[in-house]
This record gives structure tokens, sequence and C-alpha cells, in this order.
């Protein structure tokens, strides 16, 4: 019975590993102005960056990141 287990565990560990590719994001505006938005990203390679965007109204942008990434947003 231990043996079934430890295997279900590594088998649902090892599928966790593999799922973990890129994350997508998205913002959109649903505002009659412009919309000022900063991003503060910090990716697991240790790079940060900082984005800045005007979004138009009914403008949508999105970004694709790795998994892992910490996001912090500033209006």
């Amino acid at each position: 019975m231990k043996n079934i287990v430890l295997f279900i565990a590594l088998f649902l560990f090892a599928y966790c590993v593999n799922a973990q590719d890129n994350i997508s994001i998205s913002f959109s505006n649903d505002y009659k102005d412009a919309y000022h938005i900063s991003l503060f990203i910090d990716n697991p390679d240790g790079k940060n960056q900082t984005r800045l965007s005007n979004l138009n109204p009914n403008q949508t942008k999105s970004d694709s990141l790795p998994a892992s990434t910490e996001i912090f947003i500033a209006d």
C-alpha cells in the first residue's frame, strides 16, 4: 500500500513540475479615458523589469511570462 501511495505522489509531483510553462496575463481598459498602468515584474531568473503602459479606451494588452514570476501593479 505504501508503494502505491508513493508512486501516485511521485507521479503527481512530476505532472505538476511539467505543467509549469509560461503564464499569460492581460489588462483591459473599460473607462472612457486613457488609463496609466505600471508593472513591476520579478522573474525567477533574477531579472527585474518595470513596464509602463497607457491603455486607451477599449484596448487590451497581453503578456506571457515564465511561471513563478511575481507581478506588482501600480496605477
